[in-house]
């Protein structure tokens, strides 16, 4: 097949695309025994995820800190450019404790800061230029230079367990819990089943089949519409409990996903140099089950 990028009059210069070894040209189901259960492969590809590219040896703890990402340092605000985030980041001191430090200002004293001079480090970090003095300033806002994790995880911790799951979500959620595809996978299977009984009523009028063999497919692909619900499902059952009581649900979530879920909930997390959550910037539309869209508007 031709397209815009061959050579019509040189056709064997035509360039071909090389392919990702990396990608599965085609998937086929193992035959032979698993060598460990399927919900611990899910478990470590979740746990692969939420570290994103940190690096995990024997000698480096598995440590995943929730808000990685996501906490955003309110003191750096101020002084960032349109569209900068100034992120805290997730590390541990000296003692082994779990805690969190102002990604801009970790690692760097205020000599060192000075040092570079006001216009470089500015312009290095992404800080919008300040009058004279915006080292010191930025230093001085930093009351503390790390953050217990436990103090800022508590706060989200009690944040999150404000949340309401509506009912008319549960229906979605059952169906990803199930299928990858979602509601868009049981959608496809009532559109076959439907294709399927209006196959078998051209059949019987076209005298290939008789009454009785109808009404039999008419029964059975009846039954199975009627089933064909992610709540009717026995694998959903046990789950769809915890949906109405998501404090309990989020305290059985590992770090990693809570990681996750947060950074689908939430734009930013702001934190001030006293470990204090400031502003919570959630998306839609958690801002409304969260109430944070109402409290914004009395702000305003």
């Amino acid at each position: 097949p031709l397209t815009m990028q061959d050579d019509i009059l040189n056709p064997k210069n035509a360039k071909s695309k090389v392919k990702n070894r990396k990608t599965a040209i085609e998937i086929y189901p193992g035959v032979h025994e698993a060598i460990y259960p399927h919900e611990i492969w899910e478990k470590n590809q979740g746990l692969r995820a939420a570290k994103g590219k940190t690096p995990t040896t024997s000698k480096t703890p598995k440590r995943i800190y929730m808000l990685s990402g996501i906490a955003r340092c309110w003191e750096c605000t101020p002084f960032a450019n349109p569209g900068a985030i100034i992120t805290l980041r997730g590390t541990s001191n000296g003692s082994g404790k779990r805690i969190y430090r102002c990604a801009l200002l970790h690692g760097k004293s205020k000599a060192e800061l000075s040092a570079q001079g006001e216009a470089e480090m500015l312009a290095g970090l992404n800080l919008q230029a300040t009058p004279t003095g915006a080292v010191d300033e930025l230093v001085a806002r930093h009351q503390k230079t790390s953050l217990p994790a436990e103090q800022l995880e508590a706060q989200v911790d009690k944040l999150v367990a404000q949340l309401v799951i509506p009912e008319s979500w549960y229906e979605n959620i059952l169906a990803y819990f199930l299928s990858l595809d979602g509601p868009a996978e049981f959608k496809r299977r009532s559109y076959n089943l439907r294709q399927e009984m209006q196959s078998y009523k051209i059949q019987h009028l076209e005298g290939v089949i008789d009454a009785a063999e109808l009404r039999s497919h008419t029964i059975r692909i009846g039954r199975e519409l009627s089933q064909l619900s992610p709540q009717a499902d026995p694998r959903a059952r046990a789950l769809a409990p915890l949906l109405g009581d998501f404090p309990a649900l989020w305290t059985k979530l590992s770090p990693g996903r809570r990681r996750t879920l947060l950074g689908k909930m939430f734009e930013g997390l702001y934190f001030d140099s006293t470990g204090q959550l400031v502003e919570a910037r959630a998306r839609a539309p958690f801002d409304k089950l969260l109430k944070l869209a109402e409290a914004s508007e009395k702000m305003v």
